[in-house]
């Protein structure tokens, strides 16, 4: 009888080194065009494996994420929503 895979068993998996095109984007909610632009305007690193296969670091995207993220920044209103009905 297979082994039964749970959350559980999910833990015991390694992390993944390299993500493809596709992982990246599910993991950063963006489309795979989205990933692709940032390839090509530097935002991202690439990975060749082989002669067709692109892939991201894991740490890329860590640090993608860790330079694009704002602290104790409060979003920015339009003049139209500081004004009050009268």
């Amino acid at each position: 009888m297979p082994p039964r895979l749970d959350a559980s068993h999910e833990q015991d998996k390694p992390e993944k080194i390299l993500l493809t095109i596709q992982e990246t984007a599910t993991l950063l909610r963006v489309s795979q065009d989205t990933i692709r632009r940032m390839i090509a305007k530097g935002e991202l690193a690439r990975v060749r494996v082989g002669a067709r296969r692109v892939c991201i670091a894991r740490a890329e995207i860590d640090a993608y994420v860790a330079q694009h993220t704002q602290r104790g920044v409060a979003p920015q209103t339009s003049d139209k929503s500081r004004r009050v009905a009268r």
